[in-house]
């Protein structure tokens, strides 16, 4: 693949390796019609992050292009207790132990 990017050499050498020569290559040009979508910098930019990680899942390396493309604020975390009001007691199923054992009471 001599003249390609060293990101997409250094993709393809590991999808090969996992995945064997057919379905290595072919994660490369999932990656690469990608940019159909995409910008180019957002998908150079996350190849370089995903072979920095390691990860050879085209699907993977697409939502971190997109993610580098996605301009908004991230949502605000809501603290975990302001959902307290919906707790509750858990169920049970006793009813139905009786229903079962012909047991009444």
């Amino acid at each position: 693949m001599s003249g390609h990017p060293s990101y997409t050499e250094d993709l393809t050498r590991p999808a090969r390796r996992r995945s064997g020569d057919k379905d290595g290559t072919r994660v490369l040009i999932d990656v690469l019609l990608q940019h159909r979508r995409l910008s180019t910098e957002s998908i150079v930019t996350a190849l370089e992050a995903a072979n920095q990680a390691q990860i050879t899942d085209a699907a993977l390396i697409a939502v971190e292009a997109r993610r580098h493309t996605d301009t908004r604020e991230p949502a605000d975390v809501t603290p975990i207790g302001t959902l307290s009001r919906y707790d509750r007691p858990a169920p049970t199923v006793v009813v139905y132990d009786q229903l079962l054992t012909g047991e009444t009471g």
